[in-house]
């Protein structure tokens, strides 16, 4: 069994026209004009239902891709282009030189404060976050050193 193209062509009811067209064809030949009105009318029921089917196929070829792009957006949100993401990559790494350029770390001063923060990554409830600060408070000063360190994981 072959899998099922679920491509949109660019006119997916062009299969429809082309059948409606050869029907037309077919009605109009001056071969059909010797038919019998039963034998035209079992033509027409036959192509007939070859053109619904087609039609309600190319219906139904739309609606698929309606559906898809409906998902797509409900999930993700409009949906930028290539060419849209690109552009706006190269618009934003356009002053990274520049940026570096501009951040020249500058020599600490000795009454700067440094702050150390580490983090193991594993959430709010594994967390530790560690704080040394050289001059406590002076009621927190006297237990500065008897308080054991904070346990982590």
């Amino acid at each position: 069994m072959e899998p099922y193209d679920i491509a949109v062509p660019a006119d997916c009811f062009a299969p429809a026209q082309n059948t409606f067209n050869c029907l037309i064809g077919q009605f109009a030949d001056p071969a059909t004009a010797a038919f019998t009105h039963d034998l035209l009318e079992e033509m027409l029921a036959e192509r007939g239902r070859e053109l619904l089917r087609r039609l309600l196929q190319a219906h139904l070829e739309l609606r698929a891709e309606r559906e898809h792009q409906t998902a797509i957006v409900s999930r993700c949100g409009p949906v930028i282009g290539k060419r849209q993401i690109e552009e706006a990559v190269v618009a934003a790494a356009a002053d990274i030189d520049v940026f570096y350029r501009q951040r020249i770390p500058l020599p600490r001063t000795a009454e700067e404060v440094l702050v150390v923060v580490s983090v193991d990554g594993k959430g709010a409830d594994g967390t530790a976050i560690g704080r040394c600060d050289p001059d406590p408070r002076p009621a927190v000063s006297g237990c500065a050193g008897r308080c054991p360190p904070t346990p982590t994981r």
